[in-house]
């Protein structure tokens, strides 16, 4: 059996001498581990079939113990993300949170896009930190957990409740909420409503909605954690 599918590649790990496993994301099939035989040897044609955010149309062949690539036609593998420290870190951030918000088998079209449109951004556009935020934001989105960014009652609001990524009042907070800067706050706002934000915000701004992510669906993006570590270096490019 054979099927062709667009993919992306989230993550690549080396097994045995010369193979590696090959977590992809497709429109149709969600997240699949495939097998990429020999990819490892100087000659092989699926080298860059294995890298992670290769783009390509993947032929896949299912074997005894699994799939198994058998060809990739490239699309684009983002070269200048790895040129560029900022847009490195920040495309690490959106594979993570691909590999943690997709499920095996079940096709996730929305989820695909989403990836697709902002790696193109962080590897072609202007201010990739933004364009990473705002990816954050529309995890939350397709997890059903939209962030509001104003409380129920029509205010502001000085918290963030973590477990439905709403803003609320300190009359409306609930049990689990955390104080907003009101530069976090500002930034936020930004994000949502689609305009940019200040870069000095969005260090705390992704804290937060990685923050949210853990609680509203259980996704742990150790990217952000690495990414807030470089902050400083990153934010001077």
């Amino acid at each position: 059996m054979e099927i062709k599918t667009t993919a992306i590649v989230l993550r690549a790990t080396e097994i045995g001498e010369s193979d590696k496993l090959v977590t992809l994301l497709t429109p149709d099939f969600g997240k699949m581990t495939v097998r990429a035989k020999g990819c490892r040897n100087a000659k092989s044609k699926l080298r860059f079939a294995t890298l992670p955010m290769c783009l390509g149309e993947y032929i896949l062949t299912k074997s005894k113990a699994g799939y198994i690539v058998t060809g990739c036609d490239a699309i684009d593998t983002f070269p200048s993300v790895g040129a560029d420290l900022v847009r490195y870190y920040v495309a690490a951030v959106l594979l993570d949170g691909a590999d943690h918000m997709a499920r095996e088998d079940s096709a996730d079209a929305a989820l695909f896009l989403t990836l697709l449109n902002e790696l193109k951004k962080v590897a072609y556009h202007d201010k990739p930190l933004h364009t990473g935020a705002v990816y954050l934001v529309q995890l939350l989105r397709l997890a059903g957990h939209a962030l509001r960014p104003y409380c129920q009652c029509g205010e502001a609001g000085d918290y963030i409740d973590l477990e439905t990524s709403a803003f609320c009042c300190d009359a409306h907070k609930g049990s689990l909420c955390m104080p907003l800067s009101a530069l976090a706050r500002q930034t936020l706002v930004a994000i949502v409503e689609g305009y940019d934000a200040s870069v000095d915000g969005l260090r705390e701004a992704y804290v937060i909605l990685a923050r949210c992510l853990l609680h509203t669906v259980g996704v742990k993006l150790m990217s952000v954690q690495e990414l807030c570590k470089q902050w400083a270096v990153l934010a001077a490019e």
